[in-house]
């Protein structure tokens, strides 16, 4: 989004109003999954954190980060899980959280 659509929604939609701005035709995930890893930042990563903390194993600030916290709560996740512990998140962990691509 550039700085004349921002003026041109101020135009149409009440100020306070929450907006989403999302990339792609996937949404948050832009042209599709990624493989994530620490340090990535962005809206998949944004959206990773927030069905964490939905499931209760992400207690941080969802910021879009992918840190320390992020690594832990992925780890939670894929041992209760019985997933195979690692800090990827790859389509397969994706499927695994709820998150289904359709073309």
């Amino acid at each position: 989004m550039y700085n004349k659509d921002a003026k041109e929604l101020k135009g149409y939609i009440p100020y306070g109003t929450k907006v989403t701005i999302v990339k792609g035709p996937y949404g948050p995930f832009g042209e599709g999954f990624r493989t994530l890893k620490p340090g990535n930042i962005g809206s998949d990563v944004f959206a990773i954190q927030r069905k964490l903390k939905e499931l209760g194993y992400y207690n941080g600030w969802c910021d879009g980060k992918y840190g320390e916290q992020m690594t832990t709560a992925i780890y939670k996740f894929e041992d209760a899980n019985n997933i195979p512990r690692t800090y990827y998140i790859t389509e397969s962990l994706y499927q695994h959280l709820g998150f289904i691509q359709y073309e």
